[in-house]
């Protein structure tokens, strides 16, 4: 019957998100991994780029534009941090280091709740959201660390693929009811950000208790200097010297992998006009349009990430057949495409618009959220994979501390002591920004005509994962 067919198969897709529907040897990390992702995104959607900016726009007075443009950006700007937490990825170690940042992020929005909605308290607002993203780069860090250790390749999209649409959609109802909670009473986020913190808690338990297969196979470090630490010895100048280090050893992966290389460029490209965009989709909402709390995030965020789980099983059946390069050159003309409608939103006055350009963004951050999170493993062994992925957040990081303000200038205008001045692209700006990311594009559609050769070009890895 066709009724019960439906109904099976619901009930055969929803348990292919319990442990059971795993291999012995990966069920019991994975339950951990299910709990955390059932409570840990409630206390990271407190200080997500777009809630956070709605907030900052809306409940405190006269926020000035640069504030703006910081908050929205903070979760991609704190990328740059990446760089320092991959020296903490060390076998087991790797999830005390990510407990630990989990501690700081919850504490900091706890800081959060007690602050003023006043002209002077949207500074420390921003300072405390900056900081818990810096935090949370290296959960981001330490968990593809972990993920690519305990997940072989031809399970792994599948697997963070489930866990990434537990948490949009975790993130997205969240997000949601802060709005509306705060559309009934502006203060009500002294209450709901606790509550977020208790159920950070619990992602920290879970977290707490994942083990890491193979750790002696994990480091952010160079071996030389992993050694010299374990046996006692001092490292000139600390942390300064450590993060010398790492930063030397990601300029020789940029240097030696050509292939690797030439998608981060192509990256840093098409990821710029995404970035750039943030701070003025926000006022696009909440400030030309006037939307509600509600509204706004639903706009910036809840419709964007809802319709992620909805995509994620069609991008990550494509990513598993092929390498990152083609997967991008396809996947990258979804957020062109969202550009071109943001543009049109603004240029006919359209709210209906702007949502449809958020869904289209929504169908792009589907496949971005894979591609993101273990792409650059197509690239890396296990031994690299923190440093390949530090690479890739701390790039992303420095697109997003450019992009942020680009974008910010080109939407508003700029005017610096009546001598520089430039007039508002506004809407203009989205069209400006398909183009660059149309360049994104087209190189990757390039690099993909050139795949075997780039990769074979690039070092001699373990082979674990090359293709």
């Amino acid at each position: 019957m066709p009724g019960r067919e439906s109904t099976n198969g619901i009930v055969r897709f929803l348990g292919s998100y319990l442990p059971g529907s795993m291999s012995p040897f990966l069920s019991r990390n994975y339950r951990y991994e299910l709990f955390g992702v059932t409570t840990w995104p409630i206390t990271v959607c407190m200080v997500e780029g777009a809630v956070t900016g709605v907030i900052a726009r809306k409940a405190f007075p006269e926020t000035p534009g640069w504030v703006l443009a910081t908050v929205t950006a903070a979760p991609v700007v704190s990328n740059v941090t990446s760089s320092v937490w991959t020296r903490l990825a060390d076998g087991q170690q790797t999830v005390k280091a990510l407990v630990m940042m989990q501690a700081g992020v919850i504490a900091l929005i706890g800081l959060i709740a007690c602050l003023p909605l006043n002209h002077w308290g949207v500074y420390p607002f921003m300072v405390a959201v900056v900081l818990a993203r810096m935090l949370m780069a290296g959960v981001v860090t330490m968990r593809s660390v972990i993920w690519r250790a305990n997940y072989p390749r031809a399970c792994r999209a599948t697997v963070t693929g489930k866990l990434i649409t537990i948490q949009t959609i975790i993130v997205s109802v969240v997000s949601l009811g802060l709005g509306r909670s705060m559309d009934a009473n502006v203060e009500s986020f002294r209450i709901v950000y606790p509550a977020a913190m208790l159920c950070g808690l619990g992602g920290m338990w879970a977290f707490s208790r994942i083990r890491v297969r193979r750790p002696f196979e994990i480091s952010g470090q160079p071996s030389a200097d992993r050694e010299s630490r374990r046996a006692g010895s001092m490292v000139p100048f600390g942390l300064l010297a450590e993060w010398g280090t790492t930063v030397g050893a990601m300029m020789r992966v940029l240097r030696d992998d050509v292939a690797f290389r030439g998608y981060m460029v192509c990256m840093f490209v098409m990821g710029m006009s995404n970035l750039a965009v943030q701070a003025p989709l926000v006022d696009m909402a909440a400030g030309r349009f006037n939307l509600s709390y509600t509204m706004s995030i639903v706009c910036t965020q809840s419709l964007p990430l809802i319709i992620i789980p909805f995509v994620v099983p069609l991008w990550s059946r494509l990513f598993d057949r092929m390498h990152v390069v083609r997967f991008r050159s396809i996947h990258s003309w979804v957020f062109v495409t969202a550009h071109l409608l943001t543009y049109a939103a603004g240029r006919w006055e359209s709210p209906e618009l702007l949502f449809a350009a958020q869904a289209m963004r929504g169908i792009g951050f589907g496949g971005g959220a894979l591609a993101w999170n273990i792409g650059h493993n197509d690239f890396s062994s296990t031994r690299n994979a923190g440093l390949y992925m530090t690479i890739h957040v701390t790039l992303t990081g420095i697109r997003g501390l450019i992009g942020a303000y680009v974008g910010w200038i080109l939407y508003s205008g700029i005017t610096i002591g009546g001598f520089v001045s430039m007039r508002a692209l506004d809407h203009d700006s989205f069209l400006f920004w398909a183009g660059i990311g149309s360049i994104g594009a087209l190189g990757f559609v390039y690099l993909n005509r050139r795949l075997a050769s780039v990769v074979a070009a690039g070092p001699s890895q373990d082979g674990t994962d090359q293709r």
